[in-house]
């Protein structure tokens, strides 16, 4: 599957909306938008599930419990249809009313094509990366992946067991003597917090931190593309990446 379809600079519109989806995919870009709906790309099912999703199956479906979902791929596409189909028929009104037909896209529904064109592509790429890990996928990556903490930072990503949080974020979860649940895990700097304390005073801050950072690089982003059409000449500050939220005081009890 190709990548960019357009030589960079051709259409800005494209280029913007390109950049601005590459830069926040939480396939390509994992570690710099941590988010709870990001597949574990460290974990094999967590690789094949998020291609499930992504590229679907043969009619370009997934199954999502009893029901069968389209696959990201195929919402693109269906994106892009449905602006060419808007096109025909704007082209048809025109013979219709004995007038030429118009040659080209309004203004609107051609950024409207290039950003569904932009996300088919990034999607696209999405799906190759996700095709060539899983294919080089070991044994050994999987035994890692099983020892990660907080690979991806306080997300708040959990994993059941027996009905109860038996991980977070990597993190081993034991209930305590009074039967709350605990981060009981050495490896991590939040050693014995209580998990009810590590979702409101580490999760929740870490999250929004990330929101006003991902918000300041998207700002840049902007900014790029304004001068690179204007040639205007714009230094950039460095965007500082939030770090963890430090352990409370208080919150061992």
């Amino acid at each position: 599957m190709a990548k960019r379809r357009y030589k960079l600079g051709f259409n800005p519109t494209y280029d913007h909306e390109y950049d601005g989806l590459k830069m926040r995919s939480i396939i390509l870009n994992p570690n710099a938008f941590p988010s709870i709906h990001a597949p574990n790309l460290s974990d094999r099912e967590g690789i094949t599930n998020a291609l499930c999703q992504w590229k679907g199956d043969k009619d370009g479906e997934w199954k999502s419990g009893d029901d069968y979902q389209p696959s990201y791929l195929k919402t693109a596409k269906e994106r892009i249809e449905s602006v060419q189909a808007e096109f025909a028929m704007l082209k048809q009104m025109a013979v219709n009313e004995g007038k030429h037909e118009p040659k080209e896209m309004p203004t609107l529904m051609q950024e409207h094509l290039l950003a569904g064109e932009a996300r088919y592509d990034l999607i696209s790429e999405e799906i190759t990366f996700l095709e060539n890990k899983l294919a080089t996928f070991t044994d050994s990556d999987q035994k890692k992946n099983d020892g990660a903490v907080l690979k991806y930072g306080p997300v708040g990503m959990g994993k059941l067991r027996g009905g109860l949080l038996a991980v977070v974020d990597g993190q081993i979860v034991k209930p305590d003597k009074d039967g709350l649940l605990r981060i009981c895990d050495p490896r991590s700097p939040y050693n014995s917090m209580l998990t009810a304390i590590y979702f409101e005073q580490i999760v929740k801050p870490w999250k929004r931190a990330m929101s006003h950072y991902r918000s300041l690089q998207n700002k840049q982003i902007q900014q790029f593309h304004e001068a690179e059409r204007t040639g205007a000449v714009v230094n950039f500050e460095k965007i500082q990446k939030p770090e963890w939220p430090p352990m409370p005081e208080d919150s061992v009890v």
